[in-house]
């Protein structure tokens, strides 16, 4: 049950981060930070449920948090130049 929850929260952060990229938000950046942080405690959860099976998946969880990451550093990089954009109008 645990591993179909990671799996779902997973694709659903890395679809809803894109999302966030394109139309940035500060609600939609904290909804992110939510995703990635269920990835990560279920994550988690699975490397402690079973962990010699985990290694290597774990290994690309990280590499997927990473891009999710990065993905979330340029919604939020977007979201200053929006904002700033709007102040100088």
């Amino acid at each position: 049950m645990l591993l179909i929850f990671h799996i779902i929260v997973a694709t659903s952060s890395i679809l809803y981060t894109a999302f966030v990229f394109i139309s940035p938000t500060k609600n939609r950046l904290n909804v992110a930070y939510v995703l990635v942080a269920l990835m990560f405690v279920s994550g988690a959860g699975l490397m402690v449920e079973f962990p010699a099976k985990m290694t290597q998946t774990c290994e690309e969880g990280l590499g997927f948090l990473a891009i999710v990451g990065l993905g979330i550093m340029a919604a939020r990089y977007r979201l200053i130049k929006l904002e700033a954009r709007q102040q100088k109008v």
